[in-house]
């Protein structure tokens, strides 16, 4: 699912994955149970854990909201930028809630 990004962009989503891993167990969950929460297979949560599936903007707000944290802390600064993430990861979301929407408007305010 990767293949066609960048390193940068590679090395940005296995960032993003290990804080996603650290996030899960800071809240005291199992893949299962984020699973089960967010209605994706417990193979996509360690797939995005362990870097191997960006996960898409709607689930990773999902997970920042499960887990008690902001999406700002799982996304690393020191490595492009969180607002070109979210971009990146809009750009391959689907149509994304009116809520959502209004999350991300208030991501991009926080990031600029």
């Amino acid at each position: 699912m990767l293949g066609f990004l960048s390193l940068e962009h590679r090395m940005l989503v296995a960032s993003v994955g290990m804080r996603l891993k650290w996030a899960r167990e800071a809240a005291e969950l199992s893949r299962k149970d984020v699973a089960d929460r967010v209605h994706r297979s417990v193979y996509t949560i360690a797939g995005y854990e362990l870097g191997r599936i960006d996960p898409p903007l709607p689930i990773l707000l999902n997970l920042a909201s499960l887990y008690g944290v902001e999406v700002a802390d799982l996304v690393p600064r020191q490595q492009g930028d969180l607002q070109r993430h979210i971009e990146a990861v809009v750009a391959t979301a689907p149509l994304l809630s009116q809520e959502q929407r209004d999350r991300l408007a208030l991501l991009l305010r926080g990031a600029a």
